[in-house]
């Protein structure tokens, strides 16, 4: 015969007051401590930037600087030419590299005019190997008049005088302008400096292409770290 059990009901109402098991209790803590603006503020670690590796051509060292160049159009310029005021450009050349800097003035946008500056930074500095620009519409058609002078020339019999190599353009992707952040830096420098020298004085053209040379001399002098 079994003992009957007898149970202190006081003692358990005792017991149910001061405990009590609360169920799927770890993710509800987590939820609210999720939710704890201040938990959370102080739980956080120290960010890190995320950052991806350099292009090759950035950290490439041992070859002449602009072998691998970035191009870009800077402007408005309104100048002063006789009585009239004429719109000018600032073609900005940079070793992807060395980021040496090399400024050359633009008549226009039309990639005849862009060609003209080209020429005469290839003549002062050597023509590059790798050229790196904005998706813009005047670098596609100057790629496209250059390669068919390139053409032109290697169909030449000017083989045995001189050696012509072909340039090879990459365009970074449309409407994604931090791809060129390279050349991007050193318009803002340029724009700086110009506030700095001139402020807003009027300029002659004769005098954009003194104050140009001189932005150059200036960027081209400063530290890279």
């Amino acid at each position: 015969m079994r003992e009957k059990v007898t149970v202190d009901v006081t003692r358990v109402e005792l017991y149910a007051k001061k405990f009590f098991w609360i169920l799927r209790g770890r993710a509800a803590v987590h939820r609210v401590l999720h939710a704890c603006f201040k938990c959370r503020l102080w739980s956080t670690g120290v960010g890190t930037q995320r950052m991806a590796n350099l292009p090759e051509v950035r950290v490439t060292a041992g070859r002449p600087p602009f072998t691998a160049t970035g191009v870009d159009l800077m402007g408005l310029l309104n100048v002063k030419q006789g009585r009239n005021t004429v719109k000018l450009y600032v073609v900005v050349f940079t070793c992807m590299a060395s980021r040496t800097v090399h400024l050359e003035i633009a008549r226009s946008l039309e990639a005849s005019a862009f060609i003209q500056a080209f020429r005469r930074f290839s003549c002062r500095r050597s023509t590059p190997k790798l050229m790196f620009s904005d998706n813009g519409t005047n670098f596609k058609e100057a790629e496209r008049e250059l390669n068919d002078g390139i053409k032109a020339w290697n169909s030449q019999q000017f083989q045995s005088v001189i050696a012509q190599d072909d340039i090879k353009w990459t365009f970074n992707v449309p409407a994604c302008s931090h791809s060129g952040g390279v050349w991007e830096r050193i318009i803002r420098s340029i724009h700086k400096l110009m506030r700095l020298i001139v402020g807003e004085a009027s300029l002659y053209d004769f005098d954009l292409d003194t104050l140009m040379a001189e932005i150059e001399r200036m960027l081209n002098n400063r530290r890279i770290l």
